[in-house]
Protein backbone atom coordinates (compact mmCIF):
# COMPACT_ATOMS: atom_id res chain seq x y z
CA UNK A 1 0.00 0.00 0.00
CA UNK A 2 1.36 3.38 -0.95
CA UNK A 3 1.06 6.74 0.73
CA UNK A 4 -2.47 7.91 1.49
CA UNK A 5 -3.59 10.51 -1.03
CA UNK A 6 -4.69 13.87 0.32
CA UNK A 7 -8.23 13.55 1.64
CA UNK A 8 -8.28 9.77 1.25
CA UNK A 9 -8.70 7.61 4.35
CA UNK A 10 -6.65 4.42 4.85
CA UNK A 11 -9.67 2.26 3.98
CA UNK A 12 -10.38 4.35 0.85
CA UNK A 13 -6.81 3.75 -0.26
CA UNK A 14 -7.27 -0.01 0.21
CA UNK A 15 -10.46 0.14 -1.86
CA UNK A 16 -8.59 1.97 -4.63
CA UNK A 17 -5.70 -0.50 -4.53
CA UNK A 18 -8.05 -3.52 -4.70
CA UNK A 19 -9.99 -2.11 -7.62
CA UNK A 20 -6.79 -1.37 -9.56
CA UNK A 21 -5.44 -4.87 -8.84
CA UNK A 22 -8.68 -6.45 -10.07
CA UNK A 23 -8.70 -4.39 -13.25
CA UNK A 24 -5.06 -5.12 -14.03
CA UNK A 25 -5.45 -8.84 -13.36
CA UNK A 26 -8.72 -8.92 -15.35
CA UNK A 27 -9.99 -11.06 -12.50
CA UNK A 28 -13.21 -10.17 -10.75
CA UNK A 29 -13.84 -12.12 -7.55
CA UNK A 30 -16.81 -10.10 -6.42
CA UNK A 31 -20.48 -10.00 -7.46
CA UNK A 32 -21.61 -7.73 -10.30
CA UNK A 33 -22.72 -4.24 -9.31
CA UNK A 34 -20.78 -4.36 -6.06
CA UNK A 35 -20.50 -1.17 -4.05
CA UNK A 36 -17.16 -0.71 -2.26
CA UNK A 37 -17.51 1.34 0.93
CA UNK A 38 -14.61 2.42 3.14
CA UNK A 39 -15.56 2.10 6.81
CA UNK A 40 -13.53 5.05 8.04
CA UNK A 41 -15.22 7.88 6.18
CA UNK A 42 -17.57 10.51 7.55
CA UNK A 43 -20.18 9.44 4.97
CA UNK A 44 -20.06 5.70 5.76
CA UNK A 45 -23.60 5.60 7.16
CA UNK A 46 -25.19 7.45 4.27
CA UNK A 47 -23.27 5.32 1.74
CA UNK A 48 -24.50 2.16 3.45
CA UNK A 49 -28.11 3.38 3.50
CA UNK A 50 -28.02 4.25 -0.22
CA UNK A 51 -26.49 0.92 -1.22
CA UNK A 52 -28.89 -1.05 0.97
CA UNK A 53 -31.89 0.88 -0.36
CA UNK A 54 -30.74 0.14 -3.93
CA UNK A 55 -30.44 -3.57 -3.10
CA UNK A 56 -26.77 -3.70 -4.13
CA UNK A 57 -24.11 -6.05 -2.83
CA UNK A 58 -21.73 -4.14 -0.54
CA UNK A 59 -18.08 -4.71 0.30
CA UNK A 60 -17.16 -2.85 3.47
CA UNK A 61 -13.38 -2.33 3.65
CA UNK A 62 -11.71 -1.58 6.99
CA UNK A 63 -8.45 0.36 7.48
CA UNK A 64 -6.61 -2.83 8.54
CA UNK A 65 -7.48 -4.49 5.21
CA UNK A 66 -10.32 -6.70 6.44
CA UNK A 67 -13.44 -6.77 4.32
CA UNK A 68 -17.04 -7.74 4.90
CA UNK A 69 -19.25 -8.75 1.98
CA UNK A 70 -22.94 -8.02 2.41
CA UNK A 71 -24.90 -9.83 -0.32
CA UNK A 72 -27.44 -7.96 -2.41
CA UNK A 73 -30.93 -7.94 -1.02
CA UNK A 74 -33.24 -10.40 -2.69
CA UNK A 75 -36.35 -8.96 -4.25
CA UNK A 76 -39.41 -9.63 -2.17
CA UNK A 77 -42.31 -11.42 -3.78
CA UNK A 78 -45.65 -9.70 -3.55
CA UNK A 79 -48.05 -11.39 -1.15
CA UNK A 80 -50.89 -13.23 -2.80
Amino acid sequence: MGAVARGETPAQEIVSDRMIELLLADKIEYPNELTFIASDTSFFGSSMRKALAAGKAILVVYPDGRERLIPAAKARRPRS
